[in-house]
This record gives structure tokens, sequence and C-alpha cells, in this order.
């Protein structure tokens, strides 16, 4: 479960970048 928390965190954060 803490693997996929931190994928997810890993994930959002390059979405939140490509995001303007």
């Amino acid at each position: 479960m803490a693997l996929m928390g931190i994928h997810m965190s890993q994930t959002q954060m390059d979405w939140l970048k490509d995001t303007p």
C-alpha cells in the first residue's frame, strides 16, 4: 500500500508539473 501511495505521489507531481 505504501509503495502504491509513493508511486501515486510521484505521478501526481509529474502531472502537476505538466499542468500550468
